[in-house]
């Protein structure tokens, strides 16, 4: 059993290949999966903590969507339906990586806007 709440370590533990590639600031990250084998490719112009949360929000998205075939998008916290895929990968991350015994609410009941105030406080694009 794996105990840790890396969304990298995770990712390996489950045969998923964590690539990094260049863009502008519109494109922090995306999952492929392409037969049988999951991608998840990562913005290298993100500083690390950042690539950290993007890494967790990919991984949500390959563990929670395996039913949508091809799905490339730029990670998003702008999809505030509370029923969307975007908010549905801001959730798991942000179950993953914030320690919800330190908050004053449970994490599944925070909206995109919450999640995104934490988040951005850690996403900087180094270029």
């Amino acid at each position: 059993m794996l105990s840790t709440a890396d969304p990298f370590e995770i990712a390996e533990s489950l045969g998923m290949s964590v690539e990094y590639r260049q863009y502008g600031k519109s494109v922090k990250g995306y999952f492929r999966k392409i037969f049988d084998r999951v991608f998840i490719v990562i913005n290298s112009n993100y500083c690390g903590r950042s690539q950290r949360i993007i890494c967790a929000h990919e991984l949500g998205h390959a563990l929670l969507h395996t039913d949508i075939p091809d799905r490339v998008t730029s990670m998003s916290f702008e999809d505030c339906n509370p029923d969307g895929f975007e908010h549905e990968a801001n959730i798991f991350a942000a179950a993953l990586l914030i320690d919800e015994e330190k908050l004053s609410c449970s994490i599944s009941d925070m909206s995109n806007y919450i999640i995104k105030g934490i988040f951005d406080i850690n996403m900087k694009y180094v270029k």
